[in-house]
Formats: C-alpha cells, structure tokens, sequence
C-alpha cells in the first residue's frame, strides 16, 4: 500500500508540475505622444489608409449637389423628342457655342447627340456629379463638325427614318405630317441653303461613325474641343440653380 500511495504521489505532482499555469496582464506601461510635424508617418499604415483617403475624396466630390430637380426628367417620350434629350442637346449646345466662338469667333448652328448615349433619368432632388456619371459614363468628346447642305440633307433623312428621337438643340425645328413625310426643317428659323455649310455640336463618337451617322464623314472641317460631354453637363449644372426641362416643338408630327 505504501508504495502505490508513493506512486500516486509521484504521478500527481507531476501532472501538477507539468501543467501551465494561467497567463494574464501584470503591468501596463505607456508613454504620451505629442502628434506634431515632428513624428514620421509610417510607410505601413499610409499605405494601408491611402486607399480609403482617396476614395472618401472621391465620394465627397461626386456627392455634392451642383444643381437641384424639382421633377423627374425622363429620357423616354412617346414623342420624337424627350425631356432629357431636349436638355442635354441644350447643353452641349450652350456650354461647346462658347467654347467655339471663343477660339473662332464664330457660332455653332445646332447641336446633334443620339438617345442610346443618355443611360439614366435625372429624379428628383439634387443632382450631383455621380449622376452626371450616370448620365454619361462614356469618355465622349464634343466635336465641332462643318457640313455643307448635303450633308444636312442627309442628317434629317437620317432622323426621320431612325424614329428613335436622337437628341437635337432647339435651334432645330422637324415637322412631319402622319405618314411622316417632311413638312418643314428649319435651323434657327430657317431654311437651310445650298451655299452655306453648318456648325454641329456632336460627340466624337457619333463624329467617328457611331450610330451609323456616316453623315460626319462629309464635314468640310473639324474643331476639337477637348471638351469631355461630361464636363460640360457638370459645368452646366453648376451655373444653374434649379434645372427644369419640357418637351417642345423642335419634333413635331400631325
């Protein structure tokens, strides 16, 4: 008996001897930090932070109001012209005649975009530069193209036949009848003349072909702007407190 009472002894206090004994906090130590000019920055934790700091930047840029909405303007219409085709074609309009008639002297006649390049409805509310994105989310352009009238000849076969409404500044006037046969084209209120060639605001994309506009390849010469179509709508925006837009007369048919 003697010796397995030993023998337990021994097992226990080495079972006991062996097991690890609980960690815990013993002493806190700490120093003040005076965050001056004269602490360096941490090449780990910026890179780590610089990611997050650049995108608070961006967001804060794209969110800020630059205009307000009081009604929703749709791209779609049952008509041949829409609200929102009717704004923008104004706006490349307004904001590229500027620019041209400051480098030129002269003016732009009209303003021809297409309604595949609208992707988003402006609600109502602020709108904002990420809206404008939205809007435009191509890296489009303005061109300033010089058509003679065959070329113009061709651009109104070319919008009644498309029925698509592409988007024309309202120095533009089309009225059809309801077989949609032409009653009248005008730009700004009138006739268009063989003699005269004709100043069209218009994406560089749609310049290059797009949307099978072949039409541009007969412009006599080119103006490029380097004006992203983009960066007009926002600087637009910007200058305007409240943006309203309606459909009007530059498409009708009866």
């Amino acid at each position: 008996m003697k010796i397995k009472h030993f023998v337990i002894f021994i097992t226990l206090s080495c079972f006991f001897s062996c097991t690890e004994q609980p960690k815990g906090l013993k002493t806190i130590k700490g120093k003040q930090i005076n965050i001056n000019n004269e602490v360096s920055i941490s090449k780990e934790i910026d890179s780590f932070i610089t990611p997050f700091k650049l995108q608070i930047a961006a967001d804060s840029v794209l969110n800020a109001s630059l205009s307000y909405a009081p009604k929703v303007i749709l791209k779609e219409s049952d008509k041949m012209n829409s609200p929102l085709g009717n704004l923008l074609a104004d706006i490349i309009y307004e904001q590229s005649d500027s620019v041209f008639y400051s480098e030129t002297g002269k003016h732009v006649d009209f303003a021809l975009l297409n309604y595949g390049g609208i992707r988003a409805n402006i609600p109502i509310g602020n709108i904002t530069k990420k809206l404008v994105y939205k809007i435009m989310p191509f890296e489009n352009k303005i061109i300033i193209a010089e058509l003679p009238s065959e070329a113009i000849t061709e651009l109104l076969a070319y919008l009644i036949e498309k029925k698509r409404g592409h988007p024309v500044s309202k120095q533009i006037q089309l009225i059809l009848d309801k077989n949609r046969k032409l009653k009248k084209f005008t730009i700004n209120g009138q006739k268009t003349s063989p003699n005269k060639t004709y100043f069209v605001a218009t994406y560089d994309f749609l310049y290059n072909g797009g949307d099978a506009m072949n039409f541009f390849k007969k412009s006599v010469n080119t103006y490029q702007t380097n004006y992203l179509a983009r960066d007009a709508m926002t600087d637009y925006f910007m200058k305007k407190d409240t943006i309203i837009s309606n459909t009007d007369d530059r498409f009708i048919i009866k």
